[in-house]
């Protein structure tokens, strides 16, 4: 039974250091994966056991999961303002009916004073 290669990614912004890592980790036997920071996202990446970064990459990678994240935040805001505006157009629409019904009534009580309600 062979055991399976870990395979590690590499954020690193100097690609000296990331060529100098590559190399290490190559020369023990992990597969790694190391594209240009623009090159790739780590989404895109194949599957990976662990993810190497240096102090820039991961500031990158972090100032745009910030984004991400408020970005998120707002179109959950949105979808709950929409659906509270939702139930307050059918509780409208509900009272309204209720209104009409109960005008009805009164002018079935009272047919000669129709005009006054």
């Amino acid at each position: 039974m062979s055991e399976k290669t870990s395979t590690i990614g590499l954020l690193f912004a100097n690609p000296t250091d990331r060529e100098l890592v590559m190399r290490f980790l190559g020369d023990l036997g992990y597969q790694v994966w190391a594209p240009q920071l623009a090159e790739k996202l780590p989404a895109e990446w194949p599957d990976v056991d662990l993810v190497l970064a240096d102090e820039a990459a991961a500031r990158r990678y972090s100032e745009v999961a910030d984004v991400l994240a408020v970005a998120i935040h707002q179109a959950q805001l949105h979808l709950q303002v929409q659906r509270h505006a939702e139930e307050l157009e059918q509780r409208v629409a509900e009272r309204t009916a209720e209104l009409r019904q109960k005008v009805e009534f009164g002018r079935q009580l009272l047919p000669g004073e129709a005009g006054a309600v």
